[in-house]
């Protein structure tokens, strides 16, 4: 994100890639002089390394509350599965399937799992700390159960919510971390992503793999280059061919027209 292919596009929307990087500069001189648990890095690389390692939890779960979190989120995911799903020195696999969540809408979705489903999660929530939540809940009369809603600003409801399903979740006895960002502007986001990008670099460390290489994609890109006739891949897309035919697929087609007294069928396929 923080490279020349990411800042080239931000910059042509408009984004600020000066104030982005100085934000990115701050947290980067905070990360080499704070010492212990005053380093956000360091603290927060051993919390999320004690629950890959530890006390492994498969799957972590982002719950962003605010505009833009999610879509932050969406690049949390790729950076979190990519850098750190491997294999250790001993070949046994590592990694923690990153899944996403917005607050407040998926609190109605997805935390009934959360709560009384398995416990095999560790959840980060993330918050603007000054967010943009602006207006207020229209007067609502005297409707029964609305009193304490008319009126209010969205930002204490909004608050609320996310001091409610964390305090949920916490009661059921899950893992938690809690990140609030400062402002929405570009210096606290380049501060934020250049902390997660020295989190995943150190749980990766901790984990003993190289959290900066990505064999596992590459092995689909030789794979797709060879099947659209890259030269001398001739031997590698017979292999890859001869073994496809091997498997025993099966398959589910759904087929049917839209119309009076037509029908669908569904069937399996090998």
């Amino acid at each position: 994100m923080l490279s020349p292919v990411g800042l080239l596009p931000l910059a042509a929307a408009g984004v600020s890639v000066e104030r982005l990087l100085a934000g990115a500069r701050w947290m980067e001189s905070v990360i080499r002089e704070r010492k212990g648990e005053e380093n956000p890095a360091l603290f927060s690389a051993a919390v999320y390394s004690h629950y890959m390692l530890e006390n492994p939890k498969p799957v972590q779960v982002w719950f962003g509350y605010g505009q833009g979190l999610d879509r932050m989120g969406e690049w949390w995911q790729q950076l979190w599965a990519e850098s750190l799903g491997k294999r250790r020195p001993n070949a046994l696999p590592i990694g923690q399937t990153p899944a996403r969540a917005a607050g407040v809408t998926d609190q109605h979705s997805q935390v009934q799992l959360y709560q009384d489903g398995p416990a095999d999660k560790l959840f980060t929530f993330v918050k603007w700390s000054e967010g943009k939540e602006e207006g207020a809940v229209p007067l609502l009369g005297k409707l029964p159960g609305m009193e304490i809603l008319a009126g209010r600003p969205l930002r204490d409801l909004f608050d609320a919510e996310f001091e409610g399903t964390i305090g949920a979740l916490w009661k059921a006895g899950r893992p938690i971390v809690r990140i609030e960002i400062g402002r929405r502007d570009e210096v606290h986001l380049g501060a934020f992503l250049q902390f997660w990008q020295w989190v995943t670099g150190l749980v990766g460390g901790i984990a003993g793999i190289d959290p900066f290489d990505q064999p596992g994609v590459e092995e689909g890109k030789i794979i797709t280059r060879a099947l659209m006739g890259e030269e001398g891949s001739a031997d590698r897309r017979n292999r890859f061919r001869q073994a496809m035919d091997r498997r025993a697929p099966a398959g589910i087609r759904l087929r049917g027209k839209v119309g009076r007294g037509s029908g669908g069928s569904s069937r399996g396929g090998r």
